[in-house]
Order: C-alpha cells, then sequence, then structure tokens
C-alpha cells in the first residue's frame, strides 16, 4: 500500500511547502558500514512571532543511542515566503554554540566557543543558493525545477558550508572556498519503501558541479542522496552522508 504524507492536496507555494505547524518528525542514524544505529534526529515545527512578523520555526535535537542529546538547532523561516531567516546550533560537547542571520545577499555568522567568541560575514549569491543547514528545504521548493531538468542543463546551485568557513575563517585562505556550487541529479522516481510505509518519492543525488572539486574534495563530504516524499511540502524520507543513513521513524502530522 502506497501513503500519502501531505494530506489534502494544495497549491505548491513556497508557504505550501513548509511543514505545518505541529508536525513532528524523527529519524534513526544508521552507520552502514558497523550496520548499528548510531544516534536519532528529532524535529519538530511551530510558530513563533520574529520582530513583528510571523515565522515557522524548526526545532531539533539530536541525540546519541541512549536519547542523551549532545547538539540542538533551530531555524527560523518566514511562514509567507518560505525564506530562512536565522539559525542557532547549540554542540553540547564542545560547547560552541553558533548563528546565522541570513540577509539579502549576505549571511553573518556569530560563533561562541567557551569564553571566546568571534564574528564574520560572507557575501552570497541572491539566486539559486542555499546554506547547508536549509538545504532540504530549499530542494522542496525548487523540486518542480529540479524534475524538469535534462543531462545537458542539470540543475545547478551554490552550497554553503558554514563548517568550513569557520576554519577558512582562522587560517589564511578566502572564506569564499566555503561556496561550493553543487549539481542535482534526479536517480529514480518511484514507490519507496521507510519504516513508517511505502511512499511515492523522489531520490536526488548532489556532488560538486567542478569536476576538479569532485577529485580533490572527499566523497563522504562533498557527495550526498536524499529521498522526498512526491506529496507536497516534499517531506525528507532518507539522507545518505557518508557512512550515514539517516532514515525516518516518525511523522505526526499537525490536525487540520
Amino acid at each position: 500500500m502506497v501513503c500519502v504524507l501531505g494530506g489534502p492536496a494544495k497549491i505548491a507555494t513556497a508557504q505550501a511547502l513548509l511543514p505545518d505547524p505541529g508536525t513532528r518528525l524523527s529519524y534513526q542514524h544508521w552507520n552502514v558500514e558497523r550496520q548499528q544505529v548510531t544516534g536519532f534526529s528529532h524535529l519538530h515545527y511551530a510558530v513563533a512571532s520574529c520582530g513583528g512578523q510571523e515565522c515557522l520555526v524548526e526545532r531539533s535535537e539530536n541525540t546519541d543511542p541512549d536519547s542523551e542529546a549532545f547538539s540542538r538547532k533551530r531555524l527560523w523561516f518566514d511562514a509567507k515566503s518560505g525564506e530562512p531567516l536565522r539559525y542557532e546550533e547549540e554542540d553540547l560537547r564542545e560547547n560552541l554554540f553558533i548563528t546565522n542571520t541570513y540577509g539579502s545577499g549576505s549571511i553573518r555568522t556569530e560563533l561562541r566557543h567557551g569564553n571566546e567568541s568571534r564574528t564574520f560575514e560572507l557575501e552570497v549569491p541572491r539566486e539559486r543558493f542555499a546554506a547547508f543547514e536549509f538545504v532540504f528545504d530549499y530542494l522542496r521548493k525548487q523540486l518542480g525545477g529540479i524534475l524538469n531538468t535534462s543531462s545537458d542543463k542539470p540543475f545547478v546551485f551554490t552550497l554553503y558550508l558554514p563548517a568550513l568557513a569557520i576554519e577558512l575563517e582562522s587560517g589564511a585562505l578566502a572564506q569564499s572556498m566555503s561556496l561550493v556550487r553543487m549539481r542535482v541529479v534526479r536517480e529514480r522516481s518511484g514507490v519507496f519503501s521507510t519504516r513508517i510505509g511505502s511512499h511515492e518519492a523522489h531520490t536526488l543525488r548532489l556532488y560538486p558541479d567542478s569536476w576538479t572539486l569532485r577529485v580533490l574534495l572527499p566523497k563522504e563530504k562533498s557527495e550526498f542522496t536524499l529521498v522526498l516524499a512526491a506529496e507536497p511540502p516534499h517531506h525528507l524520507l532518507e539522507f545518505h552522508e557518508g557512512k550515514t543513513q539517516h532514515q525516518i521513524t516518525k511523522l505526526e502530522l499537525a490536525d487540520r
């Protein structure tokens, strides 16, 4: 039996491609090499007021196999346009706190590690751009365009890698190297089986557009595969990063 993950059909606007407030999702982290669960992610969406405007906030917590939290994240979206506004990440193991604020053509990063703090700003493209922490939401919004591309004219966008930008900021190399042009290719469309049932879905592969970068960068850190449900808002069903598969284990839709 094929399940539907979006409830009643609705127009695929930017707002419709955001999960409804009250939606909850959980994923297990499966190490394919060791064949064991290494942790879990739990997400919850809620409405909040952000400086006088309505925002949708995604709160997530990553835990180890014993359910002890080791990181927490919050992402703010403009509830009407779906555009990202702010991102916060707290690493409980490293006593590290990161805040990214997104403006028109720029990202401001504030980093606090113990008693030390620093701030930097980076100019970014205004179009076809996504920061890594928002990449799933960006690809959901762009899914229609991705599915209509051809092999000779693939979908390409600029991906910002914050972890790399932080490393570059303390070194001698330009931070612009943390902006990587990525190609998105549809590997297949059809029924995809998960722990919460079988669903119509699209499997996408992301990798550097530059052949040189594909050779130089470690594959486990620069190539990713994800599975998005075909039905809006195109919930993430699975994500492969290096040796880890993030597999959906729970989806609770908001009351309608």
